[in-house]
């Protein structure tokens, strides 16, 4: 009778740990995170609806710095690269480029840690010569 009075004690406890170990789990951030790294002085802001996207960049371009960005995301999703590309977009539209030069946006997935998993992006933000 000690035996199974034992055992189910043991399973309360277990299960109050649990709960208590679950509820205090760290929530991560779920939205773009990066940082713009400058290379010439900020202009004025731009909108960012008025922001082009390139694959290489145009003659004549200045660039004005770097963004970087990092999304998670525990599945290769769409929305991801949307999000990540609008984060990129509105870190350039604030230091008033008009383009960005997307230099690599892909997906990399760790079995082991899903919480590593994510999108990565690395852009140019770019100003043209006003014509």
């Amino acid at each position: 009778m000690t035996n199974i009075r034992d055992n189910a004690i043991y399973l309360v406890v277990s299960v109050i740990i649990l709960f208590f170990m679950w509820s205090i789990k760290p929530t991560y951030d779920i939205t773009p995170q990066g940082i713009y790294l400058p290379y010439a002085s900020p202009q004025k802001a731009t909108d960012p609806k008025a922001i082009k996207l390139y694959k290489y960049t145009p003659t004549n371009a200045k660039t004005l710095g770097t963004v970087r960005a990092q999304y998670h995301l525990e599945a290769d999703e769409p929305k991801g690269v949307d999000a990540i590309t609008d984060f990129a977009i509105n870190k350039a539209a604030a230091v008033g480029a008009d383009g960005l030069v997307i230099n690599f946006i892909g997906y990399s997935q760790s079995p082991e840690y899903p919480a590593l998993s994510g999108f990565q992006l690395k852009a140019n933000a770019i100003t043209l010569p006003r014509q």
